[in-house]
């Protein structure tokens, strides 16, 4: 079955993705820092909150029964932590239309924590991480398909494995957790690297998050076409609120 929106037909990835890119053209660079920031503000409450049903802590400690027995007491002590300090975060730089997630990784880098980015080089192809300072000077990717670049050294695709927050920008994501990405694969390759107990939120506009949405249109579907090799994520983020998915945690 196929459904309409915006004269688009949803049969496969690449129509959802057709819709997200051509609804994105009107987002300008302003618009993509100010969700961002409010982004960061929402993270910040969600960490902060510890005794909040709906925060990360407490969700990390409440889903973990659903797990692993072996996953249940590295759970219960990354909830216990007093800071983030120790916490490793995986984030991204922001590409036009995406919402700006500096203002979170600057948050986390604040609260002590690391943070890696992806470091795709100069065609594309690598798979590598490299690490996020605050106001570095970065390295302006030349083809407009294609991230800009942190100005630190090279990490390699394992630094991912040590990662326990991962944000993963998307175009779509449904309430089981699947995403629609830019189509080259990149993230599906790097978060085969990712620890199990890692935390995967994928980062969207609240028009692209499928299925739940009361200001969504009915023509617009409510899963996403996935392959089996797609990895569910655990999360959505909006720039106000958390969505936890099905996939738990």
């Amino acid at each position: 079955m196929t459904s309409k929106s915006d004269g688009i037909t949803f049969a496969t990835k690449k129509d959802v993705r057709l819709w997200a890119s051509h609804r994105r053209e009107s987002v300008n660079r302003q618009d993509c820092w100010r969700a961002g920031q409010k982004l960061a503000l929402t993270v910040q409450n969600s960490i902060c909150s510890k005794a909040d049903p709906d925060s990360l802590p407490f969700t990390l400690l409440q889903q973990s029964q659903r797990r692993k027995p072996k996953l249940q007491e590295q759970t219960k002590l990354y909830c216990q932590k007093k800071s983030t300090h120790h916490l490793t975060v995986a984030g991204f730089l922001p590409m036009p239309g995406e919402i700006d997630l500096r203002p979170a990784m600057d948050l986390f880098l604040r609260l002590g924590a690391s943070v890696i980015v992806p470091r795709l080089g100069k065609d594309g192809r690598g798979l590598a991480w490299g690490a996020y300072a605050e106001g570095e000077i970065i390295h302006r990717s030349t083809l407009s398909h294609l991230p800009d670049d942190p100005s630190g050294g090279i990490l390699s695709a394992q630094k991912l494995s040590q990662a326990d927050l991962i944000f993963v920008p998307s175009f779509a994501i449904d309430q089981a957790g699947y995403r629609i990405g830019r189509g080259a694969g990149w993230y599906d390759r790097a978060l085969t690297y990712a620890s199990p107990s890692a935390i995967l939120a994928g980062v969207v506009w609240p028009e692209e998050f499928l299925g739940k949405g009361e200001s969504l249109p009915q023509s617009i579907p409510q899963s996403i076409p996935h392959d089996s090799w797609d990895i569910a994520l655990t999360a959505a983020l909006l720039p106000d609120k958390w969505v936890w998915l099905g996939s738990g945690i």
